[in-house]
């Protein structure tokens, strides 16, 4: 936890160090001078507390070499899925949505103009 403390709060630890040990008007200052924002800032009081409230459960004595690894490099496994002719047999595809407002109009001719338009310039044909 100490670590992805570290990891998500990068400016406070290079400003100071030991950021997780200083009090909370300390650390207050700190994120004001860090983030520019006003003290009356509701985001400062919302970093604040987060800061807080996660230092909570870390335990920043424990070195990387105590958590056993817990750096190691991820690994990537990749199956891969062929059918008999050396083809995947999933394929891969993205879907999207696009919401028009039409205005109100009892010309057909607006309407045309519009899909026209959509057909040419959003619809990608085969081929």
């Amino acid at each position: 936890m100490a670590a992805g403390i570290r990891q998500g709060y990068p400016d406070l630890f290079s400003r100071h160090e030991y950021a997780n040990q200083i009090n909370k008007n300390e650390l207050e200052g700190l994120v004001l001078e860090v983030t520019g924002l006003e003290k009356k800032s509701q985001v400062v009081g919302a970093i604040i507390g987060t800061f807080e409230a996660l230092k909570a459960f870390a335990d920043f004595e424990i070195t990387d070499d105590q958590l056993g690894g817990a750096e190691q490099e991820p690994e990537n496994i990749k199956e891969d899925v062929r059918s008999s002719d050396g083809r995947a047999d999933f394929q891969f595809g993205l879907g999207y949505t696009v919401n028009i407002n039409l205005p109100e109009t009892t010309n057909v001719a607006v309407y045309d103009a519009i899909f026209k338009s959509i057909s040419e310039h959003l619809v990608k044909r085969k081929g």
